[in-house]
């Protein structure tokens, strides 16, 4: 038997014993008002209404879409606008760059993120590689959100077996954010030490990992650990420009973020010249005009 068949029994064996949990747990919210019938998905927003056909109808002529793929996922995107673009079956089969991540698309462009949960648990055991499963579990993380009410046990759930399922660090750790932003609704007190335990010192350094540590330098100062705080935002920073080139032009916007947060606790704790130093220091490295205090 070859690496590759017995790598993909394994993931079908895993897949199938954690869906049965997953069919269990959404029927358990059927019957408790989350179903089809009843349930209906929250309105669509979004903050700059335009003419969102006019990215589908210009998708359809263009080579390559005039957005990343990566806008269509993230946690704050406008709804509506996602779920238009990602009607469009052809756009779908440009950006994904396997079945699970197409089969999310199409679940996301659900009138009913309900409807969305449904489609993507039909077909978790017909996936056969852990790229997939995390596609889709990563998808499913983002809907149970959506839905009517919100399911955030599902929804955390469903984003740590993405994590335990990533073949690489970014894919593990940018479902490690999610979970982090869902706990985060709870409270430090309960996304802390969540947050220490699924990211410990020494992991991976990537996009998702450095927008971690800013999450863990805002835990530990707002539990008053201000020198632990200081520590993991200098280590941030540094990783940043280190990495620089390797994670591409979003690395700059994190390390501007970490910046301004290092200097804010400063300035919280009195060490204005510090903060002004940091300030310095970001501008410098942007080669930008950054203000000279925060506002």
């Amino acid at each position: 038997m070859t690496p590759e068949r017995k790598q993909t029994i394994v993931v079908i064996v895993i897949v199938t014993a954690t869906v049965g949990a997953m069919i269990f747990a959404f029927m358990a919210g059927q019957d408790s008002g989350f179903n089809q019938a009843t349930g209906s998905a929250k309105p669509f927003t979004t903050d700059k209404p335009r003419d969102v056909t006019m990215p589908i109808a210009r998708s359809e002529e263009a080579d390559t879409p005039d957005f990343e793929p990566e806008d269509l996922a993230r946690r704050d995107a406008p709804q509506k606008e996602t779920r238009m673009l990602l009607m469009d079956s052809r756009l779908r089969e440009r950006l994904a760059s396997n079945e699970g991540e197409r089969l999310a698309m199409e679940a996301f462009a659900q009138l009913d993120p309900v409807k969305g949960v449904g489609f993507l648990v039909e077909r978790l055991p017909g996936i056969a590689s852990a790229a997939e499963a995390t596609a889709i579990y990563s998808a499913l993380g983002k809907l149970y959100l959506q839905t009517d009410p919100p399911r955030a046990d599902l929804a955390v759930a469903s984003l740590r077996e993405a994590a335990r399922l990533a073949e690489t660090a970014e894919a593990a750790l940018a479902a490690v954010l999610a979970e982090i932003n869902v706990l985060q609704e709870q409270g430090w007190n309960v996304a802390g030490p969540r947050l220490l335990e699924a990211f410990p010192e020494g992991s991976a350094v990537t996009l998702s990992g450095l927008q971690l540590s800013i999450l863990k330098g805002k835990y530990h100062a707002e539990t008053g650990d201000t020198q632990t705080a200081e520590s993991v935002y200098k280590r941030a920073a540094e990783q940043a420009i280190e990495n620089r080139e390797r994670l591409g032009p979003d690395a700059d916007a994190v390390y501007r973020q970490i910046c301004l947060d290092l200097s804010r606790l400063y300035r919280d704790n009195n060490r204005d010249a510090d903060a002004e130093r940091v300030l310095r220091a970001m501008r410098l490295r942007l080669d930008e005009d950054a203000p000279a205090t925060l506002p």
